[in-house]
């Protein structure tokens, strides 16, 4: 009598846990070609939760980072606003004045201030230029970051938002208008701003992206066009 082990045949007696020797036979676990015992597995590939090192079964909240986290915690922990990944709140962490929860790794490379901003929108600048030639020239664009509510405020009001959707970024344009006539005669750009606390790539893709409102309107390009078309240029 033999027993066929995955592509192997065996001896009955040769099913066993390749750790302990145990027999495994009708309820064995088969990885690279070894057997184990339900212990064993667990203990060599099991899932466990990345809070409490327990073997994840059943129902578990997964992060975007492949961490398993057991329901049990699902209260004990938040998801960093940049990385996303899933972080205990007994660790210390930031907590803003708004929504926002951000990991201490990532608040580390957080862009906090409006000098840190206009350095790094000064290298979004130097990237475009040099990779796809889009250039502002001599154009300076005053760099601002802001905190959550005046961001959202701000983005509401221009329309480019509506209540309850997360800015991060915003492109302040004056628009001079003729009168009698409906449409501009003058776009200036104000200021570009960014929201307080972001980490440095999160800001800094945030920043590319009202890069390219500031170059559009560098262009004269028409300003009336649908937000969503707005939007999908940039």
């Amino acid at each position: 009598v033999y027993v066929h082990v995955g592509e192997d045949v065996r001896h009955p007696h040769c099913v066993v846990c390749c750790r302990c020797g145990v027999s495994v036979q009708g309820e064995g676990h088969l990885e690279g070609g070894e057997l184990y015992c339900k212990e064993h597995f667990e203990q060599a590939f099991a899932k466990r939760c990345a809070f409490c090192g327990r073997v994840l079964t059943k129902r578990y909240i997964v992060t975007v980072h492949g961490e398993g986290v057991c329901l049990d915690h699902q209260d004990q922990h938040f998801a960093c606003f940049d990385c996303g990944r899933v972080v205990p709140k007994s660790t210390a962490g930031v907590y803003f004045e708004d929504p926002r929860r951000q990991c201490d790794e990532c608040h580390a490379m957080a862009v906090m201030t409006s000098d840190d901003a206009l350095a790094l929108f000064e290298q979004v600048h130097r990237f475009m230029a040099q990779r796809y030639d889009l250039d502002l020239g001599r154009l300076e664009v005053p760099v601002r970051v802001l905190e959550w509510s005046k961001l959202q405020r701000t983005a509401c009001k221009q329309g480019m938002h509506t209540a309850g959707d997360a800015c991060t970024g915003i492109t302040n344009i004056a628009r001079a208008y003729r009168s009698g006539k409906t449409g501009p005669c003058k776009q200036e750009i104000k200021w570009v701003g960014i929201l307080r606390g972001m980490q440095t790539e999160h800001a800094a893709a945030s920043l590319a992206h009202e890069f390219c409102h500031v170059w559009m309107t560098a262009q004269d390009l028409p300003f009336d066009l649908p937000a969503p078309v707005i939007e999908g240029l940039c």
